[in-house]
C-alpha cells in the first residue's frame, strides 16, 4: 500500500500529530510502499509501538528498509532502520511484534531464511535473538542464538525422512578483552539453574538452591583468559582425600578450530560415537582439554588442579603448571576464581582474536554430591548438553575482539550528544 493508505490504517492506533512525526522521519514518501507492519510493544512501556517494511519504487534495486518506531514523550520516534535484500519480491521480508519483542523475517536465499529480534529499552535498541535456517548436505540446518540468555541451539533435520538427526543445547560464553567497558544489552554473564542444564542426576536435583552457577567477569589479554565461577550450593563436600567424594568443577575446551568441510561437520555431529558418562574416560578427540579442579576446604586445603588431556595433544608441563586458580567460600556456596594461559587454545589464538570473533569448544561442568557416603547420588550441571566422549556436544567461549561484540545494542541519543559536544568545542 501507499503511504497515504498505510497512515489511514494507523488512524485506529494512533492520532493524526504522531502519524505525521512519522512522514517527517522518512525519505521520499511519495516513492515508497508499504509491504508489511505490526503495532505492538516491543519497548516495554505498554504503549503501543510500529514496525513496517517500505520499498522505494525508485530504487531498482532488490533492497527494502525496515523502520523501527516507538513513543518517546508523546512523539512517535525512529529509533532504528535496516536494509535487508530479498530473492523475488519485497514480502519476503516481514516483520511481527510478539513478547515485548520486534522480529524481523527475512529470506537470503531458497531454503535459507533469517529472523532477528529487537527490544527498545531507555534509548537502547537490543538485538535480543537471531533464528536461522538453510539446507547442507540433504539436511535443514537450524541455529538459534539468544544473546541475552546466551542460550544457543543446533539441529539438523534430515530432509528425506523429517527426523532429527543431531540436536544440541549449549551456553555460549563470549570473553572481552579487558580494555573493553560494559554496554547495556550486552550479556556477558552465563547463568546455568534450569533442568536444561542438568546432564546427569536431575532425579537428585532440587533445584537452583540445590545447585547452580554462573560465570562473570570473563576476559583475556595478551597472556591469560580469566573468569570466574560462582556456585551455588547447600550442601558442601570438601573431599578429605584425593579419592574421596568431593564437589569440583571441570573445564573442558578443544585446542582446535571447528571444521569448515561440510562432509566432516555432517559426519561428526551425525555419526557420533557411542555416550559414555564415566568422567575418567580420556576422549579420543586429538586437541581436547579438561581442567578438574576442587575447591578445598576454605581452611587448611587450597584448591587444586589435576589436567585431563587426549592422547595426541602435548602440553608442556610448565604452561599447565601457569595455570592460576583460587577459592572462597560464600554464602551460599563457593567461588572459584581462574587464569588459563591462553597458549593452551592454540599457538595462533592471540594472532587469531585480533582478525575476527574466534570460537571454541568450551563446557563448564559443575560436580554436586549432597552425601559423600552416596557418590552415586551425584548431579551434574553443565554449560551444554555434554557427553564425555564427544568433543561436538561442548558449548562454546567465543572470543570477541576489541571493536565488536556478541550482539548488538545501539544508544540512539549517542550521535545527537557527540554532535553536541562537538558544537561545544570538545
Amino acid at each position: 500500500m501507499t503511504m497515504s493508505d498505510f497512515s489511514e490504517k494507523l488512524l485506529q492506533y494512533f492520532d493524526e500529530e504522531m502519524i505525521a512525526d512519522i512522514q517527517k522521519q522518512i525519505p521520499d514518501t511519495t516513492k515508497c510502499k508499504v509491504w508489511s507492519w505490526d503495532i505492538a510493544d516491543f519497548s516495554g512501556d505498554t504503549y503501543p509501538d510500529l514496525a513496517f517494511v517500505v520499498k522505494n519504487n525508485a530504487d531498482k534495486k532488490k533492497i527494502v528498509t525496515v523502520y523501527l518506531f516507538t513513543d518517546i514523550e508523546g512523539f512517535l520516534t525512529k529509533i532504528a532502520e535496516y536494509e535487508h535484500t530479498y530473492v523475488e519480491m519485497p514480502l519476503e521480508v516481514g516483520i511481527v511484534i510478539r513478547h515485548n519483542t520486534c522480529f524481523i523475517t527475512s529470506k537470503i536465499e531458497q531454503f535459507n531464511w533469517n529472523i532477528k529480534g529487537y527490544t527498545f529499552d531507555n534509548g537502547f535498541v537490543i538485538h535480543t535473538d537471531e533464528f536461522s535456517t538453510s539446507r547442507i548436505a540433504g539436511y535443514t540446518r537450524e541455529t538459534y542464538n539468544n544473546f541475552q540468555t546466551l542460550e544457543s541451539k543446533e539441529k539438523l533435520i534430515d530432509i528425506k525422512t523429517d527426523n532429527i538427526a543431531y540436536d544440541h543445547s549449549y551456553l555460549s560464553i563470549p570473553a572481552y578483552s579487558k580494555n573493553v567497558q560494559e554496554i547495556k544489552g550486552i550479556s556477558s554473564r552465563v547463568l546455568a539453574h534450569k533442568p536444561d542444564f542438568a546432564v546427569k542426576g536431575a532425579f537428585y536435583w532440587q533445584g537452583d538452591s540445590d545447585c547452580s552457577f554462573d560465570i562473570h567477569n570473563i576476559h583475556y589479554d595478551t597472556d591469560y583468559l580469566t573468569f570466574d565461577i560462582s556456585v551455588t550450593d547447600d550442601a558442601l563436600i570438601y573431599g578429605r582425600c584425593d579419592t574421596c567424594t568431593s564437589d569440583y568443577v571441570d573445564i573442558w575446551f578443544t585446542t582446535h578450530p571447528p571444521s569448515t568441510d561440510v562432509n566432516q561437520y555432517i559426519d561428526k555431529r551425525i555419526h557420533k560415537k557411542k555416550r559414555s558418562t564415566d568422567k575418567k574416560l580420556i576422549i579420543s578427540d586429538s586437541g581436547t582439554m579438561a581442567i578438574s579442579i576442587k575447591p578445598g576446604d576454605f581452611l587448611e586445603q587450597n584448591s587444586t588442579v589435576s589436567i585431563i588431556k587426549s592422547e595426541d595433544n602435548i602440553v608442556n608441563a610448565s604452561l599447565l603448571s601457569s595455570i592460576k586458580h583460587s577459592s572462597s567460600l560464600t554464602k551460599t556456596g563457593y567461588s572459584l576464581k581462574i587464569a588459563i594461559p591462553l597458549l593452551l587454545f592454540g599457538n595462533q589464538i592471540q594472532t587469531e582474536i585480533k582478525e575476527s570473533i574466534k570460537e571454541i569448544g568450551f563446557s563448564v561442568v559443575v560436580h554436586d554430591c549432597d552425601n559423600q557416603f552416596r557418590p552415586e547420588e551425584e548431579t551434574i550441571l553443565a554449560t551444554s548438553s555434554f557427553f564425555y566422549d564427544n568433543s561436538d556436544t561442548l558449548g562454546s567461549l567465543l572470543f570477541v575482539p576489541e571493536g565488536k561484540k556478541y550482539g548488538e545494542s545501539l544508544n540512539i541519543f549517542s550521535e545527537p550528544f557527540s554532535s553536541y559536544l562537538l558544537e561545544l568545542g570538545f
